[in-house]
């Protein structure tokens, strides 16, 4: 065997595993949870925008062939792929199918998949079904090139540290039962960290509607990243 063919088989073994071990933690963390958003883009051609998800909804700012179905070389399953060619914000919105309405507990979580280069990827939480071109949120996190996560813009919440080119998972649990809170998580792939971030007041309102969070490659002026099997799941 070739030193190419060997080092180019050792990376997709390791980023098979390493996907592997992901889908088994996400289905053991899952289990017997009223499930109200699904998407992984199984059923979307390669190339194309997502229009239909498993539960819930989607819709998306940019153009259609910025935010596309894409598999990635050696992990499984289909992807969607969301790239900021312009200045112009490239995002996809889900949305669950009826609003909560109620002060329960939820999880958000996805597979992401940040290449080195890809820029800053963002994920916002939004009140439900909230318009595609309104950015209001209570939650907004990005992730940066130096793989850390900063919270709402905010350079004193920066935590954990994700890998470039490898599957890791956030989860986030979004608490509204008592003091309005979330909890985020990173994990896989060499992904650690937490962070529990108090929902300001201003912001409360919107976070007790929650029902929607949007996929964002907003900065720099080029970017790229992935994500697949998104869940959104009631505990109470």
């Amino acid at each position: 065997m070739s030193f190419l063919n060997k080092y180019g088989f050792q990376v997709f073994q390791r980023k098979f595993l390493s996907y592997l071990s992901l889908c088994v933690l996400v289905l053991f963390s899952s289990c017997s949870r009223p499930l109200l958003f699904k998407a992984t883009f199984d059923t979307v051609g390669q190339g194309y925008p997502p229009s239909i998800v498993e539960i819930g909804h989607v819709r998306i700012e940019g153009w259609a062939f910025d935010i596309h179905g894409e598999k990635i070389t050696g992990i499984p399953r289909q992807w969607v792929n969301l790239t900021r060619r312009t200045s112009n914000t490239v995002a996809l919105q889900g949305t669950i199918n009826y609003p909560e309405n109620n002060a329960g507990k939820y999880i958000f979580t996805s597979y992401l998949y940040i290449p080195s280069g890809g820029g800053v990827a963002s994920i916002q939480f939004e009140a439900w079904d909230q318009a595609i071109y309104t950015r209001d949120n209570f939650l907004h996190l990005d992730f940066l090139p130096n793989g850390n996560v900063m919270i709402d813009g905010d350079s004193s919440s920066k935590f954990g540290h994700f890998p470039h080119d490898s599957v890791f998972v956030v989860q986030a649990t979004i608490d509204l039962t008592t003091a309005p809170n979330v909890n985020i998580v990173l994990t896989g792939g060499g992904a650690n960290g937490h962070s529990n971030k108090i929902i300001q007041a201003l912001y409360q309102s919107n976070a007790y509607k929650f029902g929607s969070f949007r996929l964002i490659s907003e900065t720099p002026i080029k970017g790229s990243f992935y994500a697949t099997n998104i869940l959104i799941e009631k505990l109470k």
